[in-house]
């Protein structure tokens, strides 16, 4: 056997006391298999700690999806509200531009004017929609939406 395994005691004190060498390679024996017990509890926390570290972070990965989703959300649907209105706003100024054309007062090119910038409003406002749309699914995708369960 090591000499290690007798910590301090020679050879000849151990074949002089067997029982007693005996129970000290038992002690030793059992001291091992704690250390190694220890390590392996160790090794267990380590990687539990770890994977809730991964776990953690995915978590907060998805939280701030959701919240950056949720931000794009409403300022798109406020955008679009205040598109709406300006879209109100321009096709009634198109409309008394077209009246006061039809009535000798205004010129055509204002007339052509008033009608673009409401074309342009108009068209705002359709990107505005498309967004909102793109918008909606990102937070319903953020949310866990758009999984499909397959087997059923």
């Amino acid at each position: 056997l090591p000499h290690a395994l007798y910590a301090g005691k020679s050879i000849g004190e151990c074949r002089v006391g067997k029982l007693a060498c005996k129970g000290r390679e038992l002690q030793l024996h059992e001291q091992t298999v704690i250390r190694h017990h220890r390590a392996n509890v160790d090794l267990a926390n380590s990687t539990a700690r770890g994977q809730y570290l991964a776990y953690r972070q995915t978590v907060l990965g998805a939280v701030r999806d959701v919240e950056d989703a949720l931000v794009a959300y409403s300022r798109e649907k406020s955008r679009r509200a205040s598109l709406a209105a300006s879209v109100a706003a321009y096709s009634k100024a198109a409309q008394l531009s077209k009246q006061l054309y039809e009535g000798g007062s205004a010129t055509y090119s204002e007339l052509l004017t008033a009608q673009a910038a409401q074309q342009s409003a108009e068209n705002a406002l359709a990107q505005s929609d498309a967004q909102l749309a793109l918008d909606y699914i990102g937070l319903a995708k953020a949310l866990g939406g758009g999984w499909q369960i397959s087997g059923k």
